[in-house]
């Protein structure tokens, strides 16, 4: 999944945590750009982890573009992508979406 700022993919794990990793772009030029995108990223994660289920592994990826960005750019998307990412979640004890 994407959004204007961040890429994220998300794998199913075995795990009863929800694990994150966050990166940069290549595409970022200097070390200070990419390291600033990912503090933004680990905060802005932490803002809307509540809204996540169990057993997840989560990638952040800051797209070139976030640069100029600042924190509330970086966490409207993370907020989006994890609402999207919770809504396809399957509730506990149910079989999945429409069962």
């Amino acid at each position: 999944m994407h959004g204007r700022h961040v890429l994220l993919f998300v794998l199913k794990s075995d795990l009863d945590a929800v694990r994150l990793g966050v990166s940069a772009s290549s595409n970022v030029r200097t070390n200070v750009a990419r390291n600033r995108l990912r503090r933004l990223l680990r905060e802005a994660a932490r803002r809307e982890w509540g809204v996540l289920g169990r057993g997840l592994d989560i990638v952040l990826i800051a797209k070139a573009g976030a640069v100029g960005g600042g924190l509330d750019d970086i966490a409207e998307d993370v907020r989006q992508l994890f609402s999207r990412v919770a809504s396809l979640q399957p509730v506990e004890g149910g079989r999945g979406a429409g069962c």
